[in-house]
């Protein structure tokens, strides 16, 4: 299984990890299977290193024979205080812009990896960070935003207000 660096960097080599292996999308038809080895020479041309995987196959599913395409999962290293954020709120300088008294700032991040849409971080944002989620144009930092969240409470309580009055003239 060929794996790139960073997904190498995620997995704990000290006991064999564990390994789902999926026939299909569905991840109805499955089987287990542990990491044997890992190379240590680098492909050049993909930039990925491959890991053997070892499973048996005693009932001789033709999902998994010889020549089939499978999907993985691996189980990779337990983390301890991180957070996972949506991954286009990382920028290439490695920040996330943040809402801070109603005012646009940024603060830095430690990125540590990224799975699919997600962006794994250090937990190193204080407490109570408003993330800012929608894309801007020409961000800068201090000026005035507003959250979507406090207008879209108004709106709600403005309807809550016009259905009671509507149910009181029933």
């Amino acid at each position: 299984v060929p794996l790139l660096v960073e997904e190498i960097n995620m997995i704990d080599f000290s006991s064999a990890p564990l390994v789902k292996i999926y026939s299909d999308k569905s991840g109805k038809n499955f089987m287990q299977g542990k990491i044997l080895r890992k190379e240590t020479n680098l492909d050049r041309n993909s930039q990925t290193l491959n890991v053997y995987v070892s499973f048996n196959n005693a009932s001789m599913n033709p999902y998994f024979l010889p020549g089939n395409y499978v999907n993985l999962k691996i189980e990779g290293k337990h983390l301890e205080n991180v957070a996972a954020i949506p991954r286009n709120l990382v920028t290439n300088e490695g920040f996330v812009y943040t809402m801070e008294g109603g005012k646009l700032a940024k603060e830095e991040i430690e990125l540590i990896t990224v799975q699919g849409n997600k962006a794994i971080i250090k937990n190193t944002l204080p407490e109570n960070t408003v993330l800012v989620t929608t894309i801007l144009q020409k961000p800068l930092i201090g000026m005035e935003i507003q959250s979507s969240e406090k207008t879209a409470k108004t709106r709600e309580e403005k309807t809550e207000t016009e259905l009671s009055q509507l149910s009181k003239l029933d």
